[in-house]
């Protein structure tokens, strides 16, 4: 069953990504949301890694590890393989869920994802004001939106200090030389 809603608004500049607007349904969201506050806030600098308290939707049940089952249907892998226009297919790679609960003045340097990495989206649960940089265009957290972005040319993304405390999802597509298979859904 597919509960997640992926129409695309996709741009080519600075790279390719695609913007999905209303993601979840508005009571799974708001339950994923309520469910997410349970989990303190972390500070993050530099790189995400430079968290050792990482939360994987995989290791704990609930509406997160739901929504995790969901990214990682074949269905929605293929929907979003469409909407990202990439011919590369995630149907057998692994789904790595993360909830980042970040913190005020978190901050992320400029880089590329690991290349196991095949796509990386990042759903906003809650939070305001400026986040992601993808490229030069910064994205601005909105409840229920998500941006998305297939990994194969290695774009650069950062995030720059934080002003409000940010509550998001990062779903990745891994392939077989994912180091740590355990966090996969």
């Amino acid at each position: 069953m597919n509960i997640l809603r992926l129409t695309p608004n996709t741009f080519s500049e600075p790279f390719k990504f695609s913007f999905f607007h209303d993601v979840i349904p508005s009571d799974i969201f708001e339950r994923c949301r309520q469910e997410a506050q349970r989990y303190p806030y972390f500070r993050v600098e530099k790189t995400r890694t430079s968290n050792p308290n990482r939360i994987w939707a995989s290791q704990n049940p609930g509406w997160l590890s739901a929504i995790g089952m969901e990214f990682d249907s074949v269905e929605v892998k293929r929907e979003i393989a469409y909407a990202l226009e990439t011919p590369r297919s995630f149907v057998k790679m692994g789904t790595r869920v993360e909830l980042c609960m970040d913190s005020v003045s978190s901050w992320l340097e400029p880089h590329q994802d690991d290349p196991a990495k095949a796509m990386t989206l990042q759903l906003y649960l809650d939070g305001n004001g400026i986040s992601t940089s993808l490229g030069d265009i910064s994205t601005d957290v909105k409840p229920n939106m998500a941006w998305a972005f297939d990994n194969q040319n290695t774009p650069v993304h950062s995030l720059p200090p934080l002003k409000y405390n940010r509550v998001s999802i990062i779903v990745n597509y891994v392939d077989d030389s994912w180091r740590d298979r355990s966090v996969l859904m």
